[in-house]
């Protein structure tokens, strides 16, 4: 009869060390590791914009509405890796892009290349006049964050949070997720259909004293759906493939 070897293998624990989506843990405490960062604050005139439509690759972006009549912008850069040169190429190469087209403003950083051991963050915080109301934001590895704006909404996180508070429905609005969090406070609405999706994450909606009506709700062992009526007139559709709905008022 044979006999069965068996071998020792020690666990590694999983939480002693993180890696980000560039192969670079963006929190080591190496000694030979460089790290660049700056910020810059860019005004744009907002004459005639209504629309606001941000890409960001790898990063956070915070939007309010404030008292100028301008768009204020602050970003905050970061580039860490372990060559010098390589760092500072990269870093070089951080640029906001922004241009006015059909009144909307657009802006974007150049997609990053050749990054391994390179890693790069663009936050950004972005204050806006009270005549935007037409919301376009995504991003890749990020959050992304609103604070009490109106209108509609094309929100899209492939990894990481979505946090609307005190967000008023003027149009048709979608917020969806593949991997983070949604959460939403409405402030109010108006007649509309509004999808709020998360692949694997939980979702939070506050209607904060709006009534709603159930019309249908689905679960299973991991997923969850509804479907509203939010003060008789905006239709919601909630869905979360792994993850949990909760829903408040």
């Amino acid at each position: 009869m044979k006999k069965l070897l068996l071998v020792a293998v020690p666990l590694i624990a999983l939480n002693s060390c993180s890696i980000n989506i560039n192969g670079l843990n963006p929190k080591s405490d190496a000694a030979d590791e460089l790290i660049k960062e700056r910020t810059e604050t860019i005004q744009v005139k907002a004459d005639g914009i209504r629309k606001i439509d941000v890409e960001l690759e790898v990063g956070q972006c915070t939007v309010n509405y404030g008292k100028s009549e301008n768009v204020d912008i602050v970003g905050k850069y970061e580039c860490r890796g372990l060559n010098k040169d390589k760092v500072s190429e990269v870093f070089d190469t951080i640029k906001l892009k922004h241009e006015v087209r059909n009144n909307t403003l657009y802006l974007s950083f150049d997609e990053l290349k050749n990054t391994s051991f390179i890693s790069r963050t663009t936050d950004l915080e972005i204050t806006l006049p009270k005549s935007f109301c037409d919301f376009d934001i995504s991003t890749d590895v990020g959050d992304i964050k609103l604070n009490s704006l109106s209108g509609s909404f094309d929100i899209s996180a492939d990894v990481g949070n979505i946090t609307a508070e005190n967000i008023t429905l003027n149009g048709d609005s979608k917020l969806e997720a593949d991997v983070g969090d949604v959460d939403v406070s409405l402030a109010d609405i108006a007649e509309c259909e509004f999808e709020i999706s998360s692949d694997v994450g939980n979702i939070d909606l506050d209607t904060q004293g709006i009534d709603y009506t159930e019309k249908d709700v689905s679960k299973d062992t991991v997923s969850e759906k509804y479907e509203l009526v939010i003060g008789k007139k905006c239709q919601a559709e909630l869905s979360a493939d792994v993850g949990d709905i909760t829903i408040r008022k």
